[in-house]
């Protein structure tokens, strides 16, 4: 079910449709894409709405060096490839907010469970293929997270787009 459209790599497009007032932001693939506005990268983003901290996680030394010089937050440089190193994130700063967007690499979330997500109320997971859309989406439901909105992506080729789910 898409329930509407991301026509850029714009923050204020890409993740319109979550809340962050007040949330605790574990960003896992934070990376600029090219963006040069601050708030329209996705930590900027969450801090101008509201969220209380934001920590960052990316590959790239260059946008992690880039965060750390101009926003208040946690800002760690490592490529995610297990999923230990995201339990490892989850239960070392609680957020009450996941964002994934780690490049087709969300396959690695199948692999968590409830007790890895205690603290998690909301979550924003970007899919890169019909498959992963459909397997975040069970995964998600089997932790009695529901799905709010499924944003499509406009552009680039593929089932691409965003999960959004609370619980």
């Amino acid at each position: 079910m898409t329930t509407g459209y991301i026509k850029h790599e714009k923050a204020s497009d890409h993740y319109r449709a979550i809340e962050c007032r007040d949330e605790i932001v574990l960003d896992l693939g934070c990376g600029r894409w090219g963006i040069k506005e601050i708030d329209e990268t996705s930590p900027g983003f969450f801090l101008k709405q509201g969220a209380t901290r934001i920590i960052g996680v990316d590959k790239s030394s260059a946008d992690v060096a880039f965060y750390k010089e101009n926003l208040s937050g946690i800002w760690i440089q490592e490529k995610l490839e297990e999923p230990y190193q995201i339990r490892s994130l989850l239960a070392a700063h609680s957020p009450t907010l996941l964002k994934v967007d780690i490049e087709g690499d969300e396959i690695l979330l199948l692999q968590l469970d409830e007790d890895d997500l205690t603290s998690v109320r909301k979550m924003a997971i970007e899919y890169h293929s019909e498959e992963l859309e459909e397997g975040v989406f069970s995964w998600a439901e089997g932790l009695g997270f529901t799905l709010r909105e499924n944003h499509r992506f406009t552009y680039g080729k593929g089932a691409k787009g965003v999960l959004y789910l609370d619980r």
